[in-house]
């Protein structure tokens, strides 16, 4: 009977649409192998790298009071990332790579040296104490101090880096912290960052950002999360 096809046709269409799949799959996984973004979460322990980290995979807060300590790194794998109100503003990302806190901001520097990422995030905690070696500003200092180092000695090699920012996590904090340590800790990291961000900003413009963020389930929502995502989306990813 016509327009009804045979079985070739069948196994034809078949075969052709098995093929069209594969290599859709195939071109999707060539794209990401060789334009997807890396994306490197690094900061003291228990700052909320893991909470970023879930939140840019899966989009979801964790409730107040988690906390989950991370023993090795933390590898994400592909996925794609959009801005939660606007899914024409995306970005192909190959990997988030969240490194553990407890070995030190040495290590996470020769890391990122290594990794070589298209963005870095730096995490940190709001309510660390202000001063000594577990303040933030001297482990923000640390970090672009010895990461400087790296770069200095590898000036002939190509830093795809597009992005770079630190988050003052744990804001809901921020009444208790009072304005006038927040401003010292802002002044802090922003003289760390300019005395030790040259050679190693690779394609960004201009000093890292400071983003207020608060990475648990609050009345505001993903609010500020939200707001910081976005920018990163615009310097590494993609308009559609």
């Amino acid at each position: 009977m016509s327009g009804v096809p045979s079985i070739d046709d069948k196994g034809a269409q078949s075969l052709w649409n098995s093929i069209s799949g594969t290599a859709s799959w195939c071109c999707q996984k060539m794209y990401v192998y060789f334009w997807g973004k890396r994306i490197l979460i690094v900061g003291p322990t228990e700052a909320g790298k893991t909470s970023l980290c879930d939140y840019l995979r899966y989009r979801a807060l964790h409730p107040p009071g988690y906390t989950q300590r991370t023993i090795s790194k933390n590898d994400t794998g592909a996925f794609l990332l959009s801005y939660k109100e606007s899914g024409s503003v995306n970005a192909q990302v190959k990997c988030v790579v969240e490194l553990p806190g407890h070995v030190g901001p040495i290590k996470h520097a020769q890391d990122a040296f290594d990794r070589k990422p298209h963005a870095i995030i730096v995490v940190t905690d709001l309510t660390a104490p202000s001063q000594g070696q577990n303040s933030s500003a001297v482990w923000v200092q640390s970090f672009f101090e010895h990461l400087e180092l790296q770069w200095a000695g590898a000036r002939r090699v190509y830093n795809p880096l597009q992005f770079c920012a630190i988050l003052l996590n744990k804001m809901d904090q921020k009444d208790k912290v009072g304005s006038e340590r927040l401003g010292k800790l802002r002044y802090a990291l922003r003289r760390a960052i300019g005395q030790n961000f040259k050679l190693c900003r690779g394609e960004t413009k201009g000093e890292p950002g400071i983003y207020e963020t608060l990475l648990v389930d609050n009345p505001e929502g993903a609010k500020l999360i939200d707001a910081f995502i976005f920018q990163l989306i615009q310097q590494i990813g993609a308009k559609r």
